[in-house]
């Protein structure tokens, strides 16, 4: 198949839907400008394919149609400088999902400063954690629409998750404690506009203090929502109902089943999901309890098999398929974090192929955080970021943690 270029027409429907401006986070740079003599125009912007205009390109083709690949939803504006950067690697840094967050993100600031309407984009960009209470020096992580932590226990993984819920409105004052060294986080926040927000506990003290856009505030505004579900292994709770409530942090344990059943035909609509035909089936106990029994297809078993029956792995599985599907639900209308932490036992090639692929689904408007303990021996930092992964290794103790952030040009 020949190269499918846009037309004249299609790439100034995408530099004007970006306001001219270069559509990478942060950068915003003007396209168009004043050249050397007064009837001159300097331009230094690209309308880039973001599924590949031939076989064999950057990010690959996606079995797009020819006449799609040359439609504007294909195409992002960006500076000369971030044209290039995107494309390295065969674009393995860029998949087409990111891209298209950022041309959301850059379509959604434009629209806030021409219309004064509001779009509900939000993008955690880039963290960064000052000496005191981690580490003597200045660390700094840029996340990515999917991002692993892996490293040893009380290295820091789940505290910058901790840290970072609290800096966007969902609190969880949990985590606060009085420490002797001081706390002191920036985070660079897209809004889609940027917001930098600072958060600062002193020395023996347990109370946050805030900074947004360099001015004091006594919260953040933001209500980014946090979705943080927990293993099921080790209840003992006959319910599944109740064992489901618990799992996916939407409790109390009396949550109303017509939820989770919502929830299911959720699943079932995902064109991705392993797991479908979710159903309740109700029972009574010894004691004449009326139970709840979670009844479901999973790939790789026989089908009808209880929740209850499954192995540790199906189980993992599931409680991943439905947190997902709430973070999908919710990132539609609201910035949404799904957070993978102590949920996940052992990752392996194909987990890795079938998650990261259904994570960066356009559909799936949300950002990832998997916490492991390690990687496993037949997995390199490099192959789990060729699946478009941000890799961040966490090593040391409190006090003297490293974080190491793999390259993005490797």
């Amino acid at each position: 198949m020949a190269r499918q270029e846009f037309s004249p027409e299609t790439k100034e429907i995408i530099r004007q839907r970006a306001g001219l401006q270069c559509s990478f986070p942060t950068c915003s740079r003007i396209t168009v400008g004043a050249g050397p003599t007064a009837r001159e125009i300097t331009r230094n912007g690209e309308a880039c394919h973001i599924y590949a205009a031939a076989e064999g390109g950057p990010r690959g083709q996606g079995n797009l149609t020819p006449e799609e690949l040359i439609q504007p939803e294909n195409g992002i504006w960006l500076c000369s400088d971030h044209a290039t950067l995107v494309d390295s690697n065969s674009g393995r840094r860029y998949p087409p999902e990111v891209l298209l967050i950022y041309k959301r993100l850059q379509e959604a600031r434009v629209q806030r400063e021409q219309q004064g309407l509001y779009a509900p984009e939000g993008w955690l960009h880039e963290l960064t954690i000052r000496g005191g209470l981690l580490s003597p020096v200045d660390q700094t992580i840029c996340f990515a629409k999917l991002n692993l932590f892996y490293g040893p226990i009380a290295t820091g993984k789940t505290a910058v998750l901790k840290w970072l819920r609290h800096m966007l409105g969902d609190a969880d004052a949990r985590w606060i404690y009085r420490a002797t060294d001081a706390l002191r986080c920036e985070l660079i926040y897209l809004n889609p506009e940027v917001v930098q927000i600072g958060m600062t506990i002193p020395a023996g003290e347990d109370t946050p203090r805030f900074l947004v856009d360099g001015r004091d505030s006594p919260f953040t505004p933001l209500n980014v929502r946090f979705i943080w579900p927990t293993k099921a292994r080790g209840y003992r709770e006959p319910d599944d109902a109740k064992v489901l409530a618990e799992c996916l942090g939407i409790g109390p344990r009396h949550v109303p089943k017509s939820f989770l059943a919502n929830l299911f035909k959720e699943v079932d609509s995902f064109r991705h999901a392993h797991i479908r035909n979710l159903r309740f089936e109700e029972s009574v106990s010894d004691d004449g309890e009326l139970l709840n029994r979670l009844v479901l297809d999973c790939d790789g078993t026989h089908p009808g098999l209880s929740f209850q029956s499954l192995s540790g792995g199906e189980k993992e599985c599931v409680i991943i398929e439905l947190a997902t599907a709430i973070a999908r639900a919710s990132g539609r209308y609201s910035p949404t974090v799904l957070v993978l932490d102590d949920l996940v036992e052992i990752l392996f090639d194909e987990w890795l192929d079938y998650y990261s692929h259904q994570f960066l689904d356009a559909e799936n408007r949300f950002q990832t955080f998997l916490c492991l303990g390690r990687l496993p021996g037949s997995l390199s930092p490099d192959q789990v970021q060729q699946k478009g992964w941000e890799v961040v290794h966490f090593t040391g103790q409190w006090g003297d943690i490293t974080i190491r952030q793999l390259p993005r040009n490797t």
